[in-house]
């Protein structure tokens, strides 16, 4: 199944009841049914990825100039970006991790906790690139493709 909208994603992401790890895989399974179509962009825009910094500025203060643009698609504009930072997500992967299902928890813990580690269910999210600009030690980039 494919959630195309934020509503039917919040939805399942709060009919999830698992714990640990089997949580975790059930978050992953979701955001990977979570709709990347980008309302109101050409089928022929060109899909910028982006991380890190460029000469010093963060790759996103470069990308959110291009977000209106009908010729750009960006992970920001996508269902699945609006789920992977709301707090209903963020909660869930606390509670995956052992923590209070609270986002403000999540969001505080150090980028060395497993739950931001790789393949846990937020490093998803930061793959997406929807969080590149909070990362600044992360690979400098802006790739585009079509």
């Amino acid at each position: 199944m494919t959630y195309n909208t934020l509503n039917d994603a919040l939805q399942k992401l709060n009919s999830l009841t698992s714990t640990g790890d089997a949580l975790k895989t059930e978050l992953v399974s979701l955001v990977k049914q979570v709709s990347v179509v980008t309302e109101g962009v050409s089928i022929n825009a060109t899909t910028l990825l982006y991380s890190g910094k460029i000469n010093g500025v963060a790759s996103f203060e470069i990308v959110k100039t291009m977000l209106n643009d009908p010729n750009i698609r960006v992970v920001d504009k996508t269902i699945a970006a609006q789920l992977l930072s709301s707090n209903d997500f963020l909660a869930k992967v606390a509670a995956a991790y052992g923590y209070d299902a609270d986002a403000s928890v999540f969001r505080n813990l150090p980028d060395s906790d497993p739950a931001k580690q790789q393949g846990s269910p937020y490093e998803v999210q930061r793959n997406t690139g929807h969080r590149s600009h909070e990362s600044p030690d992360s690979a400098s980039s802006i790739q585009a493709t079509r």
